[in-house]
């Protein structure tokens, strides 16, 4: 099982999420309470209202083929606890653990945790962009929370994440100074985040922070967090609508002055455009597009800090046209920048011919440290035969059929891809013995150790 911090569980908006491989061919998913959450199983999001009091859900209604599948169970946006309690497998299968990966942890308010968006928190860029590296994520992010303790909006008492983050409970479960005296420390054991992201200060301006204090506070809220994880490489990002921009960066500057060469200013400026427009979905939240804007800009800053894990793939959403990848027959695959079609970002591959056709679009890789890799792409189309395989990698080749979804993205996954020669290719056909039958969209591709 991923192992996740309780404080995520009990926050309002969620993003905690319970993940790990199963066998067989159904799951069930026991909670203490009837509660709506969000789950993820081989890469295809759904969500679960309660009907009732029934404490176990089938979330197999129609079993799945026999063999091992991937399943996140997710910490809704609209309650404040998800009371996860354990699985109920087929007889004879088993949970399988996930490979090990680098964890990257988000810090923040409602943007981090997903107000707004369509699907909450994973829709939001912190999911995003966890997911786009390859990453496991954690949103450690509350609305209307504030970097500076004893500031809040009227009504309410809650903690400061200078205060919050360093607690076992969620900023709802504790929501004053009184109130916590009892609340422990989270246990930093737990766990070791590889990156830290901060995106904190919008709620600070609307509290009324001075500048001297907020900077003051941030310098001591990485230093702190730095006492938690000496190895991490932590990155303070400019708020949306730059506030506190310069103290945020004077911060870091400190911190780096002090001798914390792994502390990092990230400047936002020009990442998405102010409200009103299509990047935000009021006058403080991005959309669901704002979002991938965001994540498209933060993927490429954090993934040379993540070391193994990452995603291997050269120009994964086709942004760069058809750089890094290879074509044969000539023909029938090319890239269209097009927003509208794109999974993320602006670009996607297309396979498509007014004619009958066949044609593959694939990447080889060579180095590749021996071991078990999962390859994921987002998809979208119909007709004709279409495949997504990997091959090359010191056994038989694999593949997968894409699903027909004309209207929308669906990921499909091929996992415990066991590498043996340190190479794999990976690529995509498509063929359409009729012509004008078949279309084919695929974005976003990762492939990763697991």
């Amino acid at each position: 099982m991923g192992q996740e911090r309780q404080h995520h569980v009990q926050e309002l908006l969620g993003g905690a999420y319970v993940s790990t491989k199963f066998t067989g061919t159904t799951v069930k998913v026991k909670l203490t309470a009837p509660v709506n959450f969000k789950f993820i199983i081989d890469g295809t999001l759904a969500t679960y209202s309660p009907s009732g009091s029934d404490g176990t859900i089938n979330l197999t209604s129609t079993p799945l083929a026999n063999g091992t599948h991937t399943l996140k169970v997710i910490a809704p946006i609209d309650e404040g606890q998800l009371p996860f309690k354990g699985l109920v497998l087929d007889a004879g299968a088993s949970t399988v653990a996930p490979g090990t990966r680098p964890l990257v942890e988000f810090v923040g308010d409602s943007i981090t945790a997903g107000y707004a968006t369509s699907e909450g928190p994973v829709t939001d860029y912190a999911w995003l962009t966890g997911e786009a590296l390859g990453a496991d994520h954690t949103q450690i992010a509350h609305s209307g929370a504030g970097l500076a303790d004893g500031y809040h909006y009227s009504g309410s008492h809650a903690l400061g994440m200078e205060v919050a983050y360093f607690k076992l409970k969620s900023i709802d479960a504790c929501p004053d100074a009184p109130a916590c005296a009892t609340d422990p420390a989270w246990n930093f054991a737990n766990y070791t985040a590889k990156v830290v992201v901060i995106n904190l200060g919008t709620n600070d301006s609307n509290f009324g922070v001075g500048s001297a204090d907020f900077q003051s506070r941030y310098t001591a809220f990485l230093q702190n967090i730095r006492g938690k994880y000496p190895n991490a490489d932590i990155f303070a990002m400019r708020t949306l609508y730059a506030y506190y921009a310069t103290e945020t960066e004077a911060a870091v500057n400190a911190r780096l002055s002090a001798g914390d060469t792994k502390v990092h200013y990230i400047n936002t400026d020009g990442w998405v455009i102010p409200s009103p427009s299509t990047d935000f979905a009021d006058y403080s939240h991005p959309s669901d597009a704002g979002h991938v804007k965001i994540m498209n800009r933060l993927v490429p800053i954090l993934q040379p800090y993540l070391g193994g894990g990452v995603n291997l793939l050269s120009n994964p959403g086709f942004e760069n046209g058809m750089s890094g990848w290879g074509v044969w027959p000539a023909g029938h695959a090319y890239t269209e920048a097009w927003g509208a079609n794109a999974h993320s970002g602006i670009s996607h591959l297309t396979h498509w011919g007014a004619n009958p056709y066949y044609v593959t679009t694939y990447q080889g890789l060579t180095g590749l440290s021996n071991g078990l890799y999962t390859v994921k792409a987002w998809v979208a189309g119909a007709g004709g035969q279409r495949q997504m395989y990997v091959k090359n990698f010191g056994a038989g080749q694999q593949t997968v059929d894409l699903p027909n979804s004309p209207n929308a993205y669906t990921q499909v996954v091929i996992s415990n891809i066991n590498v043996t020669n340190g190479m794999a290719e990976i690529g995509f056909f498509s063929n359409d013995p009729s012509g004008n039958n078949s279309l084919l969209y695929v974005d976003d591709v990762t492939f990763y150790k697991q």
